[in-house]
């Protein structure tokens, strides 16, 4: 599934305007996981300061789970909600998050910054629903 060429776009924050999207699909051996990694960043800003946000293919063909939303430089400028619903529109699959219940792997967490702050909202909007059985958001 190695494919390094990136493919690039935009989304819009609603807090920040503008962002570019570059994603290529992976492998990581460790885990045995294949997923698509963007990088998503400023073009006014420094090439450095990166947002990552992964996606992991799931086994059953119709997931994407999302692996990493690390924002570090980005924190707090309304990127991960663009990206969860560009990355369905792009790839036509459901876009679920990790569980703290039921993980596909190890060291999977859905951490409580991202529930609420990305996941709740999305409920609130309409764009997503809480499952409690598997203990997974899903986008609608």
């Amino acid at each position: 599934m190695e494919n390094k060429q990136a493919i690039k776009g935009t989304i819009t924050s609603l807090k920040c305007g503008k962002f570019t999207y570059e994603y290529f699909l992976s492998h990581f051996e460790s885990t045995k996981v294949d997923a698509i990694c963007f990088e998503i960043y400023d073009e006014n800003e420094p090439a450095a300061k990166k947002y990552s946000f992964i996606l992991e293919v799931m086994d059953n063909g119709t997931d994407l789970k999302v692996m990493d939303m690390f924002a570090s430089d980005y924190k707090g400028r309304g990127i991960s909600i663009p990206m969860i619903l560009k990355s369905k529109e792009l790839f036509g699959k459901r876009i679920i998050s990790s569980s703290n219940k039921h993980k596909s792997r190890p060291g999977e967490m859905n951490w409580e910054e991202g529930i609420k702050k990305v996941w709740e909202p999305m409920v609130a909007q309409g764009l997503a629903a809480y499952n409690p059985i598997d203990d997974r958001y899903y986008v609608l």
